[in-house]
């Protein structure tokens, strides 16, 4: 349960500082809630939350384990929350403290610590 916690926490780290404030919207339900966010201006970790829970629930028809679903219920919801607080709680830091400015480099960012 650490570790699901651990990593969902820094997959929403990674998300928040450097594919949402970039708009790279890499794919999946995390991706269509990025480009909905540039249309529409709806949260990218609401639209994740509620995206989901189809998901979840389908996920859950099909597998039939309650196991599943309770750990990955657990990861959405850090995920979601980790996606909402931390720009909430690291602007003034990054505003100090930028880590890059090239879209590029923000990508390949993303893309190691979403990897981690």
């Amino acid at each position: 349960m650490l570790l699901l916690t651990l990593g969902a926490l820094v997959a929403a780290l990674g998300f928040s500082l450097f594919q949402v404030p970039y708009n790279i919207a890499a794919g999946g339900v995390s991706g269509i809630g990025i480009i909905v966010n540039h249309f529409t201006g709806v949260s990218v970790s609401l639209f994740y939350l509620l995206a989901n829970i189809p998901l979840l629930l389908l996920g859950f028809f099909y597998l039939g384990r309650w196991r599943f679903l309770l750990t990955t219920v657990i990861a959405v919801v850090l995920f979601s929350v980790g996606t909402e607080y931390f720009p909430r709680i690291l602007p003034q830091y990054m505003s100090e403290y930028p880590i890059t400015d090239n879209v590029l480099l923000a990508a390949i960012y993303a893309g190691l610590i979403g990897g981690i």
